[in-house]
């Protein structure tokens, strides 16, 4: 009698686990991401890349930032007034400055970043020349004007005559 049992147990037993193993592994997991279809038209991409940092400053947005009148009105604005500070001493300095701004929702720059610095001096006469400069069109996202940071390098080649 208590092999009936044992038996019966064990078939049981097997029944139970091959029931778990078999809803266990038939499920089929769905993610659905988060879509807000109000703008279907848009060729862009809204991915993690694109969510504010804990400022509300966004890396990138949709329409990027853009000095008014372009780059051509841009590099005459620098050259206008980006005034460098007296090279007498320094022979063969060449390298780049890279800062970064963020522009605000109204244009404003603000923020600024000397990322790769060359020599205190130039670095400020670079930064000096872009607190000067008009409000910029501002960086949006879905039609919204967003704060985005922004990048601009400067190169630099002097050589002593």
């Amino acid at each position: 009698m208590s092999k009936e049992i044992y038996n019966m147990k064990r078939s049981i037993l097997i029944w139970v686990f091959a029931f778990f193993i078999t809803n266990v592994f038939s499920q089929q997991i769905v993610i659905k991401p988060i879509t807000d279809n109000s703008n279907k038209n848009a060729p862009f991409n809204d991915d993690s890349s694109l969510y504010p940092d804990k400022y509300g400053v966004y890396g990138e947005s949709e329409h990027e930032p853009m000095f008014p009148g372009g780059d051509k009105a841009y590099k005459k604005f620098i050259k206008e007034n980006l005034t460098w500070p007296d090279k007498s001493g320094m022979v063969d300095v060449k390298g780049k400055i890279i800062v970064s701004f963020v522009v605000e929702k109204n244009g404003l720059l603000t923020n600024f970043n000397v990322i790769k610095k060359l020599y205190p001096s130039f670095d400020m006469a670079v930064v000096d020349a872009l607190k000067k400069s008009p409000r910029w069109h501002p960086g949006t996202i879905k039609g919204r004007r967003v704060r985005v940071r922004y990048s601009l390098n400067f190169d630099f080649d002097i050589v002593d005559e």
